[in-house]
């Protein structure tokens, strides 16, 4: 099984050094205090505590779980006469609908590519 990497909130207190941050992390007035993909010391990590900050994002990789293509892509179709439904007193003159249809198609898309 082949392994993805993910970013999952973590407590200050469980990070373990040599950790990735997973984004970049911002003081309240948005000044950078640790930058996405920096590896955790144990300073690193004591000074975040000293700022005050509980929790991070931290990368971690996981296990990808097969998905089966046959599957994926009927569970794509589902959606998609789902959405048609949804919008189909929507004239396709409105542009602004049209939109909102296209962005729930590949939100969606995306969801059942990405196995969330």
């Amino acid at each position: 099984m082949s392994k993805r990497k993910i970013i999952k909130g973590v407590k200050i207190d469980d990070v373990r050094p040599e950790s990735v941050a997973g984004r970049d992390i911002l003081n309240p007035q948005g000044h950078l205090i640790l930058a996405k993909d920096a590896k955790l010391t144990p300073d690193i990590i004591d000074r975040l505590k000293m700022l005050g900050i509980s929790s991070i994002p931290i990368e971690v990789e996981e296990e990808a779980a097969y998905v089966d293509p046959k599957a994926m892509e009927e569970e794509i179709q589902r959606v998609n006469l789902l959405i048609e439904r949804k919008f189909r007193l929507a004239s396709t003159d409105n542009h602004i609908m049209m939109g909102l249809k296209e962005i729930f198609r590949e939100v969606m898309k995306g969801k059942i590519s990405n196995g969330s």
